[in-house]
This record gives structure tokens, sequence and C-alpha cells, in this order.
């Protein structure tokens, strides 16, 4: 099988999936691929669709969380003229 029958069948397999999925797990994976688009070229942003969504790992909550403490941190050096 060629390279390019694997993706058509790969394509007729994925449309039919979402043929039998209820409508509300369809506008899901559509919201969720919209957000992955726009956050395609932040690391940071691709965490924060990820946790939105309930999709975070375990060592993707944590670097969340250091990145929020960073940011945290910045505001409180910024807010007393440190920074």
């Amino acid at each position: 099988m060629t390279r390019q029958e694997k993706h058509m069948h790969d394509e007729i397999r994925r449309s039919r999936a979402r043929d039998s999925m209820p409508q509300s797990e369809l506008d899901k994976m559509r919201q969720l691929n919209a957000d992955y688009r726009l956050a395609e070229n932040s690391d940071t942003a691709r965490l924060l669709v990820r946790e939105r969504h309930g999709l975070l790992t375990g060592n993707e909550a944590l670097r969340l969380g250091r990145l929020r403490s960073a940011l945290i941190r910045i505001a409180e050096l910024v807010e007393a003229g440190m920074l």
C-alpha cells in the first residue's frame, strides 16, 4: 500500500469515527482543535489549552504551576518598584 493509499484509508476511518460520535463530543473535539491551532506557536498557550480541556498530565500541571508562580513573583516585584 502506498503512502497516499494509507493516508486515504486513515482519513476514511477518522471520518467514520466522527460520524458515529455524539454531536457534543464532535463540538468538544472541534473546539480543542481550534484552540490548538491558535496556540500552535506557544508552549505556554498549549498548556493553557490542555488545562482548559482537562487534558494536562502531571508534569504539565507542575510546569504550568511553576510558570504561574514565576509570573506572580514578577508582578510582585514590578508592584514593589524593583523591576
